[in-house]
C-alpha cells in the first residue's frame, strides 16, 4: 500500500518514513519515550505509597499499656499517642487499597477523569498514579513485616545503642541494606 510519500528503508531512515516523511525510527523513539515516563510516574507512585505505609506500620511505636498489680498504665507521651494513631490509619489505609478491587477502581477513575481532565495525556498520568497507589499494599505489607522482623534483632538493637538516629536507621541500615530486593523486585 502507497501513500504517495512513502519511502522504504534506506540508509537515512532504516526503517522507512510515513506519508509525511517522518521516519518511522523517529516516532518508536517518542513513543517509547512517553511509555517509559508513564511507567515511571506509576512506579514512583508506587513505591512512594508502599514505602511510607510500610515503615508506618511497621516502624513507628504505638502507646503502651502496662499492668502492674491490677493497675493499668497508658504510656501518654504525644509521641507514642500520635504514632500510635499514625499507625492506625496507616494499616486502615492499607487495608481499605487492598479490599477494593483495582479494577473497579480504575474504571471508575477513568470515566471521572474523562469527565473532568481535557488534556489526553494529563488522564493518561493520573490513571498511571491510581494504579501505584492501588498496587501498593502488597509492598507496604512486604516492608512491614521486613521492619517487625528486624526491631528485635541484634543489628537493629547494636545499630540504636551506638546512637544512630532514626532516619539513618531507617533508610539507610534498613531499607537499603535489608529491604532493597524486595524494593529492585
Amino acid at each position: 500500500i502507497s501513500y504517495g510519500n512513502d519511502r522504504s528503508p534506506s540508509i537515512t531512515h532504516p526503517l522507512g518514513t510515513d506519508h509525511n516523511g517522518v521516519g518511522i525510527i523517529f516516532k518508536l523513539s517518542r513513543a517509547m519515550n512517553f511509555n517509559i515516563k508513564l511507567g515511571l510516574t506509576a512506579l514512583t507512585s508506587f513505591l512512594a505509597i508502599g514505602v511510607l505505609l510500610g515503615i508506618i506500620m511497621g516502624y513507628v511505636k504505638e502507646a503502651i499499656c502496662i499492668m502492674d498489680n491490677g493497675k493499668i498504665y497508658l504510656s501518654l507521651r504525644l509521641k507514642t499517642i500520635l504514632g500510635s494513631i499514625l499507625k492506625a490509619l496507616a494499616s486502615v489505609i492499607n487495608q481499605i487499597f487492598q479490599v477494593i478491587p483495582t479494577v473497579l477502581v480504575m474504571i471508575a477513575a477513568v470515566i471521572i477523569i474523562q469527565r473532568y481532565v481535557s488534556v489526553a495525556a494529563s488522564r493518561i498520568y493520573v490513571d498511571m498514579i491510581i494504579i501505584g497507589v492501588f498496587l501498593s499494599p502488597k509492598l507496604a505489607s512486604m516492608i512491614q513485616s521486613k521492619f517487625i522482623h528486624l526491631k528485635r534483632t541484634e543489628y537493629i538493637i547494636a545499630a540504636k545503642v551506638t546512637g544512630i538516629n532514626s532516619l539513618s536507621l531507617i533508610l539507610k541500615h534498613i531499607l537499603w541494606r535489608q529491604c532493597k530486593g524486595i524494593l529492585i523486585m
